[in-house]
């Protein structure tokens, strides 16, 4: 974290060094093979939301760090659909249709910052959240 922070202070307008960071903090960090107390799981999760936001004025100019929010929000979706992972043991709160609606909103930033993927990620993250919707109906 150190390095990281010592990369982000010198070029805090590169994309990739914050979401290198906010990578590390829910693959690696918030994992639950790695961690096995659910609150610092959120902790960490957290973390990785904040690096994004902490970045977003100098390095979101091309919607880069809202792209990655949403693939962020997109996994956790998915892993609160798992059955195997009980709601108490989730690495963030939220239902996932509500997980996925939040991604998709996140490529709908990114989209208007102007990445050429992120407006057919939203709708496909769209179309899941109806789908996670159904299921829980």
């Amino acid at each position: 974290f150190a390095l990281a922070a010592s990369a982000l202070e010198l070029a805090p307008d590169v994309p990739e060094l914050w979401i290198a960071l906010a990578r590390h903090c829910v693959y690696e960090r918030a994992a639950i093979e790695r961690e096995a107390d659910p609150s610092a799981r959120r902790h960490w999760v957290q973390a990785a939301f904040d690096a994004l936001e902490r970045g977003a004025p100098t390095a979101d100019a091309r919607g880069a760090l809202s792209l990655e929010r949403g693939n962020l929000l997109a996994y956790l979706a998915l892993v609160a659909a798992l059955p195997e992972v009980p709601e108490s043991e989730q690495p963030w709160p939220g239902r996932p249709s509500a997980l996925f609606e939040d991604a998709a909103r996140a490529y709908d930033r990114a989209a208007a910052l102007g990445d050429l993927e992120a407006a057919d990620l939203a709708r496909g993250t769209r179309e899941r959240a109806a789908e996670a919707r159904a299921r829980d109906e």
